[in-house]
């Protein structure tokens, strides 16, 4: 079963295109990107046509952001976009958008967005009745506000804000967004320093000099022996 929904979702994947267009991602700081995507798709709160999008960043805050999406001339705002920071281990070198697994003859909804070279991304919020389903299908908690849309930006970011799991049971976003722990330091042996430093040569050549001398000096006293013997 598990290997069936993989094989569906990189077939919706792979049946899904965005493009990228080079050249209009110069804005890093509002992420301005566009895209061009070649079949219907959701985002929180309505289905876009295929066509040619632009994604900003509008907002920036330490646990939730927001994401306008404008048409291709960026004179008509189809979205203000509550979302949360999402982190991969791997920064993109390109613009990278996921969805979420599609039901039979539905539109892919979009899930996240990671700018090119950013580790950290935003993984966009849905209204509860969609998180479900959404979840439901995926068979993992969904971020999730209120079914009504908030009237204002500053309500919106004031939102309660959950994770709806399939069984739909709401849990804390943290369970869910945890922030990564950074790699803990290689642990380094302290050792206590030698109190006489150790020799640096082998003690081989004393020994043979050594023996020399015992050898020189047995020499001696044998001549000298003779010497004193009138018989040898």
């Amino acid at each position: 079963m598990g290997k069936l929904k993989i094989m569906l979702t990189v077939g919706c994947l792979v049946a899904f295109s965005v493009f990228f267009p080079s050249g209009t991602q110069a804005d890093e700081w509002n992420k301005r990107t566009v895209i061009t995507v070649n079949e219907p798709f959701e985002i929180p709160g309505m289905v876009l046509p295929a066509g040619k999008y632009v994604l900003k960043l509008m907002d920036l805050q330490a646990d939730r952001n927001v994401v306008q999406i404008y048409n291709e001339q960026e004179n008509h705002l189809y979205a203000t976009i509550l979302a949360i920071p999402s982190y991969r281990m791997d920064p993109p070198d390109k613009t990278s958008i996921s969805f979420w697994e599609r039901a039979e003859n539905a539109p892919p909804a979009i899930r996240t967005w990671f700018y090119p070279g950013d580790q950290y991304g935003e993984e966009f919020v849905y209204h509860k009745p969609k998180a479900l389903e959404i979840a439901k299908r995926a068979n993992q908690p969904v971020l999730a506000i209120p079914a009504a849309t908030p009237p204002n930006l500053a309500e919106l970011k004031k939102a309660p804000l959950v994770a709806v799991k399939p069984n739909a049971q709401e849990v804390q976003v943290a369970q869910v967004t945890a922030k990564p722990s950074p790699p803990a330091a290689p642990q380094v042996a302290m050792t206590k320093p030698p109190k006489h430093m150790p020799h640096s040569a082998s003690e081989l050549p004393l020994v043979v000099l050594i023996g020399l001398l015992s050898l020189g000096i047995a020499a001696g006293l044998k001549l000298v022996d003779m010497r004193l013997d009138p018989k040898q």
